[in-house]
């Protein structure tokens, strides 16, 4: 990862000043393209919480609903759309700048930056 991008990420960290962020996923998708198809846990809907965070990361002035998302696994079919029966949720209470290698099955964290207390 070029050193240019991980400054410019812990830049962005460095001024997020938003309370913890409640996560909720719901459903269980299957997007990209190819070869690649990222299976993934996310919602239909959007977090107020969460996209405040967003825009803060990306220093945006309007207004954005972000959806969060987790990924499980990759692979080169499509998987049908699932409701979750039991949602996976949690409030992060941190920020972690992460270097994950595509593939490679490694990660290493960079940084952490502590969230607000909830409000």
């Amino acid at each position: 990862m070029p050193d240019f991008a991980v400054a410019d990420a812990l830049r962005q960290g460095d001024r997020v000043d938003v309370p913890a962020v409640e996560i909720r996923l719901d459903r269980l998708v299957s997007n990209g393209n190819g070869r690649d198809r990222p299976r993934a846990l996310t919602t239909r809907d959007a977090a107020p919480g969460f996209s405040a965070l967003v825009r803060q990361i990306e220093a945006l002035k309007r207004p954005l609903m972000a959806i969060p998302h987790m990924t499980l696994y990759r692979n080169d079919r499509v998987a049908p759309d699932l409701r979750v029966s039991e949602p996976v949720s949690w409030v992060a209470r941190e920020l972690v700048l992460i270097h994950a290698r595509k593939g490679a099955g490694s990660t290493k964290i960079l940084a952490r930056w502590p969230l607000l207390p909830s409000r």
